[in-house]
């Protein structure tokens, strides 16, 4: 027998004695965690041994905190302990370190949030919003609840304050025109709460931001222009309200042709006025005002003698004795020549100026956009000239012979 086989066999005994003893200890201490956290819940948490075993397991397990129902309980109760820079502190910590933990504690905060407004106790829930959108001042679900809050507690200014800057930093469209209506409504209350208490000057910085915010709203610019109005600025209020009489706005209209009446077409010394255009390749739409208060889009076109309204003007103009039938006329269109009636209105206004006793003939066009066609029965009265650079067109009165 070799040397070699003679030793073979008590080494291989003995690796297999020194691999068992190490599998036994692994073993033993994987079984210890659990027992010592087993017999650390058992303990009072007055016992100094506990206070060790507990530093130990902390460092074991990270932090003792991660326990979610422990961590919203001291949240809740910081908050209804009125803490409520206690409570952000928790929050905040877990928001940096536990998302899972953070998303738990936003929705206990929404829920205590709501539960002040179900008991109607609002000032404890404003100043826990404003506390924590201090600092969270991008978060659209807590600035809407902000919001909210102001709004149930008449506060409409800091509310529209709240809602336009969620709106901001909002991304989705349903939740912008979600807001856009909360904000429309919001704004009316405040109008109606400061026009009753006739200090409408004050809303003029915060109706110019909606009006920057939502220009086609006609509401907010009518609602500058009646502050505007309120502290004397009249040049403000008139160029608020011709730009809503550009969108076919009567009220703007009324309350527009009493701070600024009209000058006759025939009156030379009226000076120049310019009206704004809208349209493109050579076919331009201005604004005008048929009768008293009936807004009527016309497309300007000098090739034809008379001027045109659709029969729904023209019966409405009738019916408020404004106008009246006074014989036919023969139009001639793309379609050929046709009969048509033709009326005479009491007075017409483009721009600054009235024109008189203006014939008008009866025509429903196929376009939609416009109501009818400025002929020249109306444009002879003025020298005028289009600058289709700035799509403005200017009248001179002239002196009719």
């Amino acid at each position: 027998m070799r040397l070699a086989d003679r030793f073979q066999a008590p080494v291989l005994c003995a690796l297999s004695i020194i691999i068992g003893v190490a599998i036994g200890w692994w073993l033993r201490d994987s079984q210890n965690t659990p027992d010592l956290l087993l017999e650390l819940n058992s303990r009072p948490e007055s016992s100094s041994g506990n206070t060790i075993a507990v530093d130990k397991i902390e460092r074991m397990v990270d932090d003792s905190e991660t326990d979610s129902r422990q961590v919203r309980f001291r949240f809740v109760q910081s908050i209804d302990s009125g803490q409520f820079d206690e409570a952000f502190t928790i929050f905040r910590h877990h928001d940096r370190y536990h998302s899972d933990i953070a998303a738990e504690l936003y929705i206990e905060l929404i829920k205590r949030i709501h539960w002040y407004h179900e008991n109607n106790d609002l000032k404890p829930a404003i100043n826990l919003l404003e506390l924590f959108t201090e600092y969270y001042s991008r978060d659209s679900g807590l600035l809407r609840e902000l919001a909210t809050t102001y709004t149930a507690s008449n506060q409409f200014t800091k509310a529209l304050d709240a809602y336009t800057n969620a709106r901001s930093y909002s991304c989705n469209r349903e939740e912008i025109r979600s807001l856009d209506q909360q904000i429309h409504q919001v704004a009316h209350r405040l109008y109606e709460q400061d026009k009753g208490q006739s200090s409408l000057g004050r809303l003029i910085p915060t109706f110019l931001k909606l009006s920057y915010l939502e220009p086609d709203y006609s509401f907010y610019r009518f609602a500058l222009a009646e502050g505007y109005l309120t502290v004397n600025d009249i040049q403000s209020a008139i160029r608020e309200l011709k730009e809503l009489q550009i969108q076919g706005n009567e009220r703007a209209s009324e309350l527009l042709a009493q701070l600024v009446p009209a000058r006759h077409a025939d009156d030379e010394n009226s000076g120049k006025t310019v009206i704004p255009l809208s349209g493109t390749g050579g076919q331009y739409v201005v604004d005008t005002v048929a009768g008293s208060r009936h807004n009527a889009r016309m497309l300007i076109d000098t090739g034809s003698s008379v001027t045109t309204l659709p029969s729904s003007i023209l019966l409405e103009l009738q019916k408020q004795k404004q106008a009246s039938r006074v014989g036919d006329i023969d139009l001639t269109t793309a379609n050929g020549t046709y009969r048509s009636s033709l009326y005479r209105l009491e007075q017409f206004q483009i721009g600054d100026f009235l024109v008189s006793n203006l014939e008008a003939a009866e025509f429903d066009p196929v376009d939609q956009s416009i109501d009818g066609l400025l002929g020249m029965n109306v444009l002879n009265h003025f020298n005028f000239f289009i600058d289709q650079n700035r799509q403005q067109l200017s009248l001179m009165p002239r002196q009719m012979e």
